[in-house]
């Protein structure tokens, strides 16, 4: 069935799309479907298979989408429930999405070939969802741990886009409890940049894509690093992310404007505490590749470390009795923060910083104490 055209109007109280066998219907061109009931159930029953386009078909080329009034939900049934957005609305607004996504169908699909969708709702299907292509953003705000996907499995594709603007806990944070795949694009600008984002065991080790950090707190370990094995970390203005001890190996680091602090003490070790493990490393500015899509960053960041004042040397305690005090500074000179095999640019726009976010110049004076006495200054 095909509503298409903007005077063009179905109407009906509850909506079943592949009751026994396999129905589809496409909302196009500014057609509606009207739902005095409020439901909309694909697939209903098991084997039927039941398909909802807005715009167009999957695997079709887009199409001004249709819009659906007065539903509240729709719900994948025992069947295989297909919702698919493949539209032409590319504004920053989007394809607004409120009704609730629900239905525990390991079956179902929803599937965004193209145009901007917002989902709104604090969405409870399972399934898969697949961005290929076009903006697919994240919108819920909720208390209870729903992250707006459900708890499907969600791949994005090289050309696609995932945005989350959302919440899952009342205090603004949000944390991913889907297992995420594919090499596309997930960007994340929460509220404000002291709200927490993270991934859980859930989440696994195969999105090899780009996961580009806005307004946001992050800590690379345990999960969290798991979660980007084989992932670009980017790092934008207005979020922090804070190293852990030990080593956190990721599939690459890119700077673009974002903050690094690394629990370490400098100059106090060849090697900080905390370090990051990547294949790729960008800090200059301009355009790098990752899986066959373009990306372009500043360049520009500051990092963050612990200058301790004096500085007290951890030698000192078991001291070279063939090197003078000297020798003993002389030999921490350089710290290594990121183990990279392949770096893109100089680095040259970035600032060190200290914890308390002063600037550390190359020819910064620091007060060395050893055994607890300030014996120079180097």
């Amino acid at each position: 069935m095909r509503v298409d055209g903007q005077n063009s109007l179905l109407e009906t109280f509850n909506m079943n799309v592949g009751t026994t066998g396999t129905g589809t219907l496409t909302l196009t061109n500014n057609g509606t479907l009207n739902v005095e009931g409020g439901e909309v159930y694909l697939g209903v029953f098991e084997p039927a298979v039941g398909t909802l386009n807005i715009g167009a078909a999957h695997g079709e080329a887009a199409a001004d989408a249709g819009f659906i009034t007065n539903a509240t939900k729709v719900e994948f049934g025992l069947g295989e429930g297909v919702f698919v957005f493949n539209h032409t609305n590319n504004s920053d607004a989007g394809y607004q999405v409120d009704m609730l996504i629900t239905g525990d169908d390991k079956d179902g699909k929803v599937i965004h070939d193209a145009g901007h969708t917002v989902f709104n709702a604090g969405n409870t299907y399972s399934g898969k969802t697949l961005v290929n292509d076009g903006l697919l953003t994240i919108a819920s705000h909720t208390a209870d741990g729903v992250t707006g996907m459900g708890s499907s499995e969600v791949t994005i594709a090289s050309p696609g886009t995932l945005d989350i603007l959302a919440s899952t806990n009342s205090a603004g944070d949000y944390t991913l409890i889907n297992a995420l795949k594919g090499d596309g694009l997930m960007r994340v600008q929460l509220s404000s940049s002291d709200k927490m984002f993270g991934f859980t065991h859930a989440t696994g080790t195969e999105f090899a894509g780009v996961a580009q950090l806005k307004d946001s707190t992050f800590t690379l370990e345990r999960d969290n690093t798991a979660a980007l094995t084989h992932a670009i970390l980017q790092s934008d203005s207005e979020n922090t992310t804070s190293v852990n001890v030990g080593e956190q190996s990721i599939g690459g680091l890119a700077m673009n404007g974002g903050t690094l602090i690394f629990d370490t003490d400098i100059p106090a070790a060849t090697l900080a505490e905390g370090y990051i493990s990547v294949d790729t490393l960008v800090v200059g500015a301009g355009d790098y590749t990752w899986k066959g899509r373009n990306y372009q960053v500043n360049g520009t960041g500051d990092v963050l470390i612990d200058v301790p004042k004096p500085w007290n040397d951890p030698m000192a305690n078991n001291p070279l009795t063939t090197l003078n005090l000297l020798e003993h500074d002389d030999s921490h000179v350089g710290v290594q923060l990121v183990k990279a095999q392949t770096v893109i640019g100089s680095g040259g726009s970035l600032t060190l910083r200290d914890l308390q976010g002063d600037e550390v110049e190359a020819d910064k004076t620091l007060h060395i104490a050893q055994n607890g006495t300030v014996g120079r200054r180097g």
